[in-house]
């Protein structure tokens, strides 16, 4: 699985396969996809984040999706993230 980045906001719907997405504007990147290269961001029914973790020395197969409350141990990782991307 190849490294993931994101959340982005969606900017605009080109097809209903296609997306055009907010990128940092240092990225120099086509900002447009296709579906099959995203994958959604995810928040459970009380509208929590969850974080895709990719565990050191671990496939990403193993990848998991943890809410803030398993990430006690990463904070400055997390906060790094948050600011990263602009999230509360």
């Amino acid at each position: 699985m190849p490294k993931r980045e994101g959340p982005f906001e969606i900017i605009d719907k080109k097809s209903p396969l296609v997306f055009k997405l907010r990128l940092p504007p240092q990225w120099k990147i086509h900002n447009t996809f296709h579906t099959s290269l995203l994958v959604p961001h995810t928040e459970n029914f009380l509208n929590r984040f969850y974080y895709l973790v990719k565990w050191e020395g671990y496939p990403t197969s193993e990848n998991t999706w943890e809410p803030p409350e398993n990430l006690e141990k990463a904070t400055d990782i997390l906060r790094q993230y948050k600011r990263l991307h602009r999230l509360p």
